[in-house]
């Protein structure tokens, strides 16, 4: 009789023991569940901080980059910074009557400082630069698809070198896509608030063809976008009540 009640005692203790072993190891998983949750969490908190730093970060570089025009000079510029810089030594004022607060300098030729690049235009608007625009001379079509192509592709990999790989790649265009009196972008950045724009364009003649690049900060082309639309449709106005 001893003897059995012995054994009982004996497997009630083992019983409350294994239960106890068992409680103990249920909680040290629940709470490294916890510990496991926790980090995760803390991780990603972590990680979308970083994330919003690189962007900020990207977004600091983008500006910057944005306000970069060519040549040394800086969009929103005055015309007489822009006009002291070594890259427009020899240029010529442009400034059109029609519009009083436009104006721009003019780099011919050689003076570029561009292989094969005939012509440099700065814009200014209230005198802040926004734009730059530069062309190759006109070539005719048996020039298309060498002469103007390397220019293109030359125009293509000096920015490559600053900017990356385009934003967009349209290729350079089939010769048969060109219409008169228009043009068609191949290649297009965008840094910020700039866009750049490489661009194949054939003359209202209908026979001849250049290579533009075109280099525009937004921000400061929209008063100058809205100004021009106002002029042109005061004198457009001052045109019908000639009639």
């Amino acid at each position: 009789m001893k003897r059995l009640i012995y054994l009982l005692i004996l497997l009630a203790t083992f019983s409350c023991n294994f239960k106890e072993r068992k409680l103990k190891k249920e909680q040290e998983l629940q709470k490294k569940q916890i510990e496991l949750k926790e980090k995760a969490f803390i991780d990603s908190i972590t990680n979308v901080r970083q994330d919003s730093i690189r962007i900020v970060e990207l977004d600091s570089l983008n500006t910057k980059k944005g306000l970069v025009a060519w040549g040394g000079a800086n969009f929103g510029m005055s015309v007489n910074q822009v006009s002291s810089l070594n890259s427009f030594k020899g240029y010529y004022d442009s400034k059109n009557s029609l519009y009083p607060v436009l104006d721009g300098l003019i780099l011919f030729s050689s003076k570029t400082g561009i292989k094969d690049i005939n012509q440099i235009d700065a814009k200014f608007y209230n005198d802040r630069l926004y734009e730059i625009f530069m062309e190759s001379s006109y070539y005719s079509a048996n020039y298309y698809d060498n002469r103007l192509y390397e220019i293109a592709t030359f125009l293509k990999s000096m920015l490559e070198e600053k900017y990356g790989s385009p934003t967009k790649d349209y290729g350079y265009p089939q010769f048969f896509s060109l219409k008169p009196d228009n043009s068609i972008t191949a290649y297009f950045w965008e840094v910020g608030y700039k866009k750049v724009y490489i661009s194949v364009e054939e003359k209202y003649d209908g026979y001849t063809y250049r290579v533009t690049c075109l280099i525009r900060n937004e921000k400061e082309y929209t008063p100058a976008q809205n100004y021009i639309k106002e002029i042109n449709k005061k004198i457009e106005g001052q045109k019908n009540n000639q009639f």
